[in-house]
C-alpha cells in the first residue's frame, strides 16, 4: 500500500496490477530500502519517476463511481482497525447500500467484504513473512490486521492460503 501525500493523488484509491514480472513490487522494495538506508534525494527521485512512468497508465484508465471510491477510501483506511465496521460504513454514504454494494463489485471486481477481506489477509501474509525469525503471536497478527478474534482469523487464513497462519513463512 503507498500513501501519497501529493493532494492531486490523495482523493482517490488506486488499485494497480503488476503485471510486469512484479515491476512496480520490486522498485518499491529498492525505493524503501534506499529510502530508509539514507540514499540521496537524486536517487529516489530517480526510482519514484521510473515508477511513475509505470503506473501512471494504470492511475489514468481509473474512471470509477465516487461513491465506490469514497467506500474504497475508507476500506483502505481503516482496514487495520478491528472496529471497523463495512455496514456502518456503507449506510454514511449518501447512496442505496445494495446498489452500492453492486456498483463496488462491478467496478471493482469483488463485493465491499471481499475486498476488505483482501487487503486484511495481504497483509498478514506480508507481517507473517516479514518476521519468520521471531515467534508471531496469531492473536498480535490478527489484530494488526483488523480482525477482534483470532479463531476467525485462524480460519479464514487457512481458508485463503490452504495453511494455518503459524505455518505461513
Amino acid at each position: 500500500y503507498v500513501t501519497f501525500t501529493d493532494p492531486s493523488l490523495a482523493r482517490q484509491v488506486y488499485t494497480l496490477e503488476d503485471k510486469n514480472a512484479q515491476e512496480i513490487f520490486h522498485i518499491l522494495q529498492v525505493l524503501y530500502s534506499l529510502f530508509y538506508q539514507g540514499a540521496s534525494k537524486s536517487v529516489c527521485n530517480a526510482l519514484f519517476d521510473a515508477l511513475m512512468h509505470i503506473v501512471k497508465p494504470q492511475l489514468e484508465e481509473t474512471v470509477t463511481d465516487k461513491y465506490v471510491q469514497m467506500l474504497r477510501r475508507a476500506i483502505v483506511d481503516s482496514f487495520t482497525d478491528p472496529e471497523f465496521s463495512l455496514e456502518k460504513t456503507c449506510s454514511q454514504i449518501p447512496q442505496n447500500i445494495d446498489y452500492l454494494r453492486r456498483n463496488f463489485k462491478r467496478i471493482v471486481g469483488v463485493t465491499p467484504h471481499q475486498y476488505l477481506t483482501r487487503l486484511r489477509m495481504d497483509n498478514a501474509k506480508h507481517i507473517l513473512t516479514e518476521s519468520p525469525e521471531m515467534k508471531v503471536y496469531i492473536r498480535d497478527v490478527a489484530l494488526r490486521c483488523g480482525f477482534s478474534d483470532p479463531l476467525y482469523f485462524s480460519r479464514l487464513f487457512k481458508k485463503e492460503t490452504g495453511v494455518n497462519p503459524s505455518q505461513w513463512q
